[in-house]
């Protein structure tokens, strides 16, 4: 599960319950319903707005909590980025800029492949230092078109400015690794993540075009959402196929996430009601997609604790509401039958 909020919301005093409506601590309900793999994503000095706390003070309570507290294995998922990462938006930071006026076509690629670097290497010290080093790290968030444009951007296929970028993260963790002498420590699987899970000619196209491009990675993380990226056939379809053609790369569902009642917006595509049951449905059947792929995989569920955001959230936007509507939590913080879908 991604629990990025978990630590926000209980801040904001958010009464986290059990099923049986028991009140309990936010990641210990997903630690006792069998879940082993947390997601945590970390910002570049973000506002604090619209749910974005995930600094680098954040990150490293959460990752605490998470490893040490709970003895969870721990996702590092960098953004690159002040704000949401995301197709429609990879925005340079901030605290990189010149002034918050700046073009970001205007910073060089070389200040940024610093910078990645250097950020990079003060996350992965923090976390060594405090014994919460993650078990995978993934560079970057939905980097269809590559991250920190215009710089990172991918054009027509062209990776070797994104490239230059991933990779300066890859040694940056390489460097902090051998510089507090983790030689023999298991270095973290990197993923790169594509919003695309049943995008099957895309994601194969991207994969090759990363590696022929001398892209480092491990694993192939897929953000797959029915409304958005094809039926759970063509999941099943893209990730045999990205097997077949990457035989050494493993390849996970890094987000997914269900309605579990009705939202406020049209969507199409949803293979099972909008309820409760729904959502159970919808999660067991994506349990069965990933029994079929055969081989050794993940799945994380997205926004697991997007409840009473407007606690939370520092926002006046409403935009959140229909993230709400897929937590597996309802509207009174009590966890739904769907936390107990993905455990096998």
């Amino acid at each position: 599960f991604d629990g990025s909020e978990a630590l926000g919301a209980k801040r904001s005093n958010v009464p986290f319950k059990d099923v049986d409506g028991t009140p309990k601590d936010p990641l210990r309900i997903f630690k006792d319903h069998g879940y082993n793999y947390s997601r945590l994503r970390v910002m570049v000095n973000p506002s604090g707005s619209y749910g974005l706390f995930q600094d680098v003070e954040y990150v490293k309570e959460m990752a605490r909590e998470i490893v040490i507290q709970n003895e969870m294995k721990f996702l590092l998922d960098f953004h690159y980025s002040h704000w949401w990462a995301d197709p429609d938006n990879q925005r340079i930071p901030l605290e990189w800029r010149e002034d918050e006026d700046q073009e970001e076509s205007h910073i060089s690629l070389e200040l940024l492949i610093q910078n990645v670097y250097n950020h990079t290497k003060t996350i992965m010290e923090e976390l060594i230092q405090q014994g919460t080093i993650p078990d995978a790290v993934q560079i970057g968030n939905e980097i269809n078109g590559g991250m920190l444009w215009e710089q990172g951007r991918i054009v027509d296929g062209d990776m070797e400015n994104f490239v230059e970028l991933t990779n300066a993260a890859v040694q940056a963790m390489r460097d902090t690794f051998s510089s507090y002498g983790l030689e023999d420590t298991a270095f973290p699987k990197i993923v790169m993540h594509l919003a695309a899970g049943g995008w099957t000619e895309f994601c194969e196209n991207w994969f090759t075009n990363f590696t022929q491009a001398g892209g480092e990675f491990d694993i192939i993380g897929l953000s797959y959402y029915p409304f958005w990226h094809g039926s759970l056939q063509d999941l099943s379809d893209n990730m045999k196929n990205l097997k077949d053609k990457f035989p050494d790369k493993s390849v996970w569902v890094v987000e997914s996430a269900y309605y579990w009642t009705e939202t406020s917006t049209d969507v199409e595509n949803l293979p099972f009601d909008q309820t409760e049951e729904g959502q159970y449905a919808y999660l067991r059947a994506l349990l069965d997609v990933l029994k079929d792929y055969g081989h050794d995989t993940a799945v994380f569920y997205w926004g697991a604790h997007w409840t009473q955001a407007e606690r939370w959230m520092n926002s006046e936007e409403t935009l959140w509401e229909e993230t709400e509507n897929r937590s597996l939590f309802d509207a009174n913080a009590q966890a739904l039958k769907g936390i107990d879908a993905l455990i096998n």
